[in-house]
């Protein structure tokens, strides 16, 4: 009987214990539930963006554009050249004065769409001696207003003029009084006469050539006509020239520039030219 009981209590304790370790534990869900419900893990974890920060474009010095000075105007470009003057315009001493005279040599040098016309004169002088009494040097001498060639150049209505005179004025010079004076009126005249043309040229006015000749005239073309053309020049607003200086060094019998100590070889003339050139393009 007593093994009975033993048996009872033995089959007493497995049952409770076999209920206490199947019951829930007070706890609460466990880990890897929802509500008592296994939780299902998602394949893959939802893929964050990183956080970019925005590209910034670098800041660039605006371009400056460097300042520049303003450019002065240049004289438009010579048309219609008129080349006056004595012996020297001429071409008296050139091997050929078709070909290297100073105004063909100018025209060469412009090129095309310019005409540079010659309208010199051997002998002539600025000083017209029916206005001003003056003593020129021979009979074939004669005021450059009284020739052809001046009226033609004014027919020519260029828009650009060239003057060399003064060489011959200076030759007898040391014979006459008040020369200064008398080549500056007729200068001046001459001048505007120019001026007063309906193409309303651009005068220019060229301190002639240096010579060798004689001491007197040297003196005379430095002291006496040379003043008066600059003065000329300032008083009425033409453009300066200056071959006197550009062919002093030049202005002996051994250079090869002259030919007699007043006219000049065809360098000479293409020394000429050349400095004229640069004058009206400038």
């Amino acid at each position: 009987m007593k093994i009975k009981k033993n048996r009872l209590l033995i089959l007493l304790f497995s049952a409770i214990f076999v209920l206490a370790a199947c019951a829930p534990s007070s706890g609460g869900p466990s880990a890897g539930t929802e509500n008592g419900q296994p939780t299902a893990s998602p394949d893959t974890l939802p893929e964050t963006v990183p956080e970019t920060t925005p590209e910034t474009v670098p800041e660039t010095t605006p371009e400056t554009v460097p300042e520049t000075a303003p450019e002065t105007e240049k004289p438009a470009q010579p048309r219609k050249i008129a080349c006056v003057g004595d012996s020297i315009t001429y071409g008296v001493g050139a091997s050929d004065r078709a070909k290297t005279s100073y105004p063909v040599l100018l025209q060469k040098l412009f090129g095309t769409g310019t005409n540079v016309r010659n309208f010199g004169r051997s002998r002539a002088y600025a000083i017209n001696n029916k206005n001003e009494e003056y003593k020129y040097a021979s009979d074939g001498s004669v005021a450059y207003t009284e020739t052809a060639e001046y009226r033609a150049s004014l027919s020519y209505q260029p828009d650009t003029v060239v003057i060399m005179l003064g060489t011959n004025d200076a030759y007898v010079a040391h014979q006459n009084t008040d020369v200064a004076a008398k080549f500056h009126r007729e200068l001046a005249a001459l001048v505007k006469s120019y001026q007063a043309l309906s193409s309303s040229p651009r005068v220019y006015l060229i301190l002639c050539v240096d010579r060798y000749d004689m001491a007197v005239r040297k003196k005379n073309l430095a002291e006496l006509i040379l003043p008066e053309i600059r003065a000329v020049s300032e008083e009425l607003g033409t453009g300066l020239i200056d071959l006197h200086t550009a062919t002093a060094p030049y202005a002996t019998a051994s250079s090869g520039y002259y030919t007699d100590g007043i006219h000049l070889t065809d360098v000479g003339y293409q020394l000429m030219a050349n400095e004229i050139y640069q004058s009206l393009t400038k």
